[in-house]
């Protein structure tokens, strides 16, 4: 592997992940003792599934008092 294909399988571990892929990273982990098996597992997984580097979204902008709208008004009536 070079170097980029190490660095982008890196950050496609850092991604946020559903319990679901977790527990088959932990799986291949628990398979074997061997560091060079786990991460050859690792990476088979990564394949797959076919695992992305995480992008997080862009944060929305700051609301500001001429985004808010009334929508309705509610009274109480005895």
């Amino acid at each position: 592997m070079t170097q980029d294909e190490v660095d982008r399988a890196i950050d496609t571990l850092h991604a946020p992940y559903p319990q679901r892929t977790i527990r088959t990273f932990r799986a291949a982990m628990k398979s074997t003792r061997d560091p060079t098996e786990q991460a050859e597992k690792i990476l088979e997984i990564i394949r797959d599934l076919g695992l992305e580097p995480y992008v997080p979204p862009k944060p929305l902008p700051e609301i500001t008092p001429e985004d808010v709208h009334l929508v309705c008004w509610l009274a109480g009536v005895p």
